[in-house]
């Protein structure tokens, strides 16, 4: 069935530390994972404005789940299917402010039926500034429609760019249920000295499923978070924190679930040469989940009122040379997650590599698993698996050729986590090979 473009976009206001706040705008980003005190790249005065179009010819042995159609018992249909993606950024920078704004957009054709889909859709739009010397400012938000479902119970191991959307990666579709969901964040940072930063941030999530069903009820999801720093030295910093979430479920009988604790954190960068350097954090923290008297019931513990749970996160980079970088992202801790039935208590890393063996040739490998279960009942458990390998080849200074394997598996056993209507169990094993034109537009 075709589906409609989401036509609205939410706001996010994001806060820096001592020196103004600058996200990875138009570029890759200089540091695989988010750092204590928020920083990417630091841009430059200037506008940029990029531009690409990817045609793809794909191949799934589970041709329905890359549709978003399975049910459950459903035999697995392989076929092929050609797919258009089109991306856009634009970013503008000066001393004290930046405004980045993204967009991207997928179509399939599938071959067999002659039919036009659209695949997904999202935007995003973000401004930062400085509004003195030591407090920064910046807005952020993003709209998707039919948004990747599942794919938030990997870690990420990139940083996040002013403007970006929200990630919308058909690979994870589980249904063809028709969404537009939003996000929103905010932040404030102000430097107490050259060495400690003090910052509060805000978020809200929600997701509209068509005006809502008795079985696919709209959803939304809040939290906030205050974070103290202190660096030590030029490459060292420590962080403590606390945190607050909740969401509501009307799945699971209605009402929200709340949580909140406290964090620690610490983050070292060791300089191997001019080029290179490896870095490495990682944080600690408690989570205490209040339930609403509707669940206590379902608990594993009959009238239980609050849960409580040891979290964490890690990240690892290393420039292993000019061109390749090794990373990886952990993450334990309460997700709040739409296309599940409750909040899941997840343990989830992330593991990827690249680099350039020639000037023309660059090579990328990754792979993702995650564990988890209802924090109402520890009995429904799920796991999840990814990976993905892609080669690239410059054809022209505008055009390259790639072809790319992706693997993804999830098991809910006999659980009621997902949404009814959904498979509890789905596996699915791709090949795609294409052609992607990327320019710049706009340089000055």
């Amino acid at each position: 069935m075709n589906l409609p473009l989401a036509t609205a976009i939410g706001f996010v206001l994001t806060v820096g530390v001592n020196t103004p706040l600058v996200y990875a705008q138009s570029r890759p980003s200089d540091r695989p994972y988010r750092a204590l005190f928020g920083r990417g790249h630091q841009g430059t005065s200037g506008q940029t404005l990029n531009v690409s179009a990817t045609v793809m010819q794909a191949y799934d042995d589970n041709l329905l789940a890359d549709a978003g159609s399975v049910s459950p018992g459903a035999v697995a249909v392989s076929g092929q299917y050609t797919m258009l993606q089109a991306a856009g950024d634009y970013a503008w920078s000066s001393e004290r402010a930046q405004l980045g704004i993204t967009g991207a957009t997928a179509l399939r054709y599938y071959n067999q039926i002659g039919d036009v889909q659209n695949a997904s859709h999202s935007g995003g739009i973000g401004f930062s500034a400085a509004l003195a010397k030591r407090t920064q400012l910046a807005l952020n938000g993003s709209a998707a429609y039919s948004p990747s479902y599942l794919a938030n119970l990997f870690p990420t191991v990139g940083n996040v760019r002013l403007g970006d959307g929200q990630p919308v990666n058909p690979n994870y579709a589980v249904n063809d249920v028709s969404s537009y969901s939003y996000a929103a964040s905010a932040a404030l940072s102000h430097a107490v000295t050259t060495r400690e930063t003090l910052q509060a941030v805000a978020s809200y999530t929600f997701t509209d499923f068509f005006g809502g069903t008795s079985t696919r009820p709209d959803g939304s999801s809040y939290g906030g978070r205050v974070l103290f720093a202190r660096r030590f030295g030029r490459h060292s910093a420590a962080s403590v924190g606390y945190h607050y979430d909740s969401g509501d479920f009307a799945l699971a009988g209605g009402g929200k679930s709340t949580d909140n604790g406290v964090e620690f954190g610490f983050e070292h960068t060791k300089v191997l040469s001019a080029t290179r350097s490896a870095r490495v954090s990682f944080g600690l923290g408690t989570s205490r989940a209040t339930l609403p008297p509707q669940w206590r019931q379902t608990a594993d513990q009959v009238g239980t009122q609050q849960l409580y749970r040891v979290t964490g996160n890690g990240a690892v980079s290393y420039e292993f040379s000019r061109t390749g970088l090794l990373a990886a992202s952990y993450r334990r801790g309460v997700e709040y997650i739409l296309q599940l039935s409750q909040p899941v208590f997840v343990d989830g890393i992330n593991v990827s590599a690249g680099g350039s063996p020639t000037r023309r040739v660059d090579l990328t490998i990754g792979a993702g698993y995650s564990s988890g279960a209802s924090i109402l009942q520890q009995s429904a458990q799920f796991d999840t698996y990814t990976a993905d390998v892609r080669s690239s080849i410059v054809l022209t200074k505008t055009v390259s050729a790639y072809l790319e394997y992706v693997y993804y598996f999830y098991d809910f056993g006999t659980s009621a986590l997902l949404a009814p209507g959904l498979p509890q169990k789905q596996a699915r094993n791709g090949i795609r090979a294409g052609l992607t034109l990327s320019t710049p537009l706009l340089r000055r």
